[in-house]
């Protein structure tokens, strides 16, 4: 797996996510892939080398992992979508969410303040 400088591949992505979910929920190269297309993550970027070659940093991990968490917890992609933006109305709604989550959920709201620190450090 590439290190944290490098970034990771859509596959490498996945695999992460799976491993710091420690089974809870699932992701895979396909639907790393599919929320790309969709709008809930960000672009990745490209590589010198290989154009085709897709990267995906550490705000697209925040915004996956979220994402899968707001998922599994009945929240359809319409509103995952809206808080895994960026910009000032992303920020907003991710912060209001934290506030209802505060101490429901501590793993949703750790997901959530990680988010809130990755929009607002657009890449």
């Amino acid at each position: 797996m590439n290190n944290i400088n490098t970034g990771w591949m859509a596959s490498e992505l996945a695999h992460l996510v799976n491993q710091q979910a420690h089974g809870c929920i699932r992701a895979s190269e396909r639907l790393v892939r599919y929320y790309t297309t969709v709008g809930i993550l960000d672009r990745p970027t490209r590589t010198d080398k290989d154009a085709r070659r897709a990267i995906y940093g550490e705000r697209q991990l925040a915004q996956l992992k979220l994402a899968m968490a707001l998922s599994h917890r009945g929240i359809g992609l319409d509103k995952i979508r809206a808080v895994s933006g960026n910009g000032y109305t992303a920020t907003s709604t991710l912060i209001y969410i934290h506030s209802m989550v505060v101490g429901q959920d501590k793993q949703l709201s750790d997901l959530l303040l990680d988010a809130i620190r990755k929009t607002q450090n657009k890449k």
